[in-house]
This record gives structure tokens, C-alpha cells and sequence, in this order.
């Protein structure tokens, strides 16, 4: 599909990223008509605009959609109760998504925001496996990272908080341990 796109959707983000890969500053929000979200994927597609042009942006549209399906595919081949078909079948309705194929393969802060969203769930996983303070910082980091994408991450916050605290309370952790993995989330997320 992605060699019969087109660049664009709806949104116009390329005039968000030709700003930031000349002046290195983001926008004012008021400035464009996508200027109003948060910075990140700007700022990592601006190096790609500047050395490649459009191809290239819509390229790391490509890489990040790539990186979502392998982390998907790495979350559903660690949960062993589910038989490799079903596995196989859970990867292929993600891979064939018409949402997921189309919003990520244009020049969009949509496949940033996918990616780190599998991410989250990813890390999540770690988190009820190993459970270290090194995973609870990179889901605090992971989630950072969301917020500083799409302001939809908003919405992680209270269901990621509520994740930790209920996982501290069966692993019966007194509640200073489940205080201080929430803040280092939160921290690490802010």
C-alpha cells in the first residue's frame, strides 16, 4: 500500500515540519492548522525533511509502522496462553487494519503516537513479568513520550497511575513501594 499513497491526509502536518526543520523552534499553536500538538513528532521528522523531502518523512511513517507490528508482534509472543495461531491472527488484524494501514503510512504524528502506544502496552507487560525500577522508569519515559506526541495520551495517564497501584496492591506491597513506583512513573512521565 504505502507505494501508492499519497503523502497527505487530511491534516496538514508538513507545514508544522518545514517550520520546525528551518528554525528548530516549534510553531505557536494559533501559527498552522496542526501547530496545536505537541512537539515531538515535528522534531523527529524535521531531519528527515530536511535530508529527503517528503519521501523521506513518509519513510519514517513506514519505519514506525514497521516498529508498531514487530512490538506487537514481540508483546503477543510473550503472552504463552495464547496459541500460535491465535497469535498469528491478532498480528495480522493489527498488520491489516485499514485505520492502522492508512493514518499510518501518511505524513502524520499518527504512526509516532501508534508506536508509542504499543509501547506502553508493551512495557505494561514487562512491568507484571519483571516488575524492576528500570521498567517502571521506562513506562513513566514511554508515556512522556506519548504526551509529548498527541495530547490523546492524556488519556493513558489515569488507566498507566491505576495499572502500578493496582499491581503494587496483589504483589501486597506496602503502600511507601507502590508510592514511590507511581511517582517514578508520574515523574519520569512529566
Amino acid at each position: 500500500v504505502f507505494a501508492f499513497m499519497g503523502y497527505f491526509n487530511n491534516d496538514n502536518h508538513i507545514i508544522v515540519i518545514e517550520y520546525v526543520s528551518r528554525y528548530w523552534t516549534p510553531p505557536h499553536a494559533a501559527q498552522f492548522n496542526q501547530a496545536y500538538h505537541p512537539p515531538l513528532y515535528y522534531f523527529v521528522a524535521a531531519p528527515f525533511f530536511r535530508f529527503g523531502a517528503l519521501p523521506a518523512v513518509q519513510s519514517l511513517s513506514l519505519l514506525l509502522s514497521i516498529a508498531t507490528l514487530l512490538v506487537i508482534a514481540a508483546l503477543l509472543r510473550d503472552l504463552s496462553w495464547m496459541k500460535r495461531p491465535l497469535q498469528l491472527a491478532c498480528l495480522a488484524l493489527a498488520a491489516l487494519h485499514p485505520q492502522f494501514v492508512m493514518f499510518g503510512l501518511f505524513i502524520s504524528n499518527d504512526s509516532l503516537a501508534i508506536f508509542l502506544g504499543a509501547l506502553i502496552f508493551y512495557q505494561c507487560r514487562r512491568v507484571q513479568q519483571r516488575g524492576s525500577q528500570s521498567d517502571y522508569v521506562r513506562l513513566g519515559v514511554f508515556l512522556g513520550l506519548g504526551l509529548l506526541t498527541k495530547a490523546v495520551f492524556l488519556v493513558f495517564v489515569l488507566p498507566v497511575a491505576l495499572f502500578v497501584w493496582l499491581g503494587g496492591k496483589r504483589q501486597r506491597l506496602p503502600r511507601s513501594q507502590i508510592g514511590a513506583r507511581l511517582a517514578a512513573v508520574l515523574a519520569c512521565a512529566g
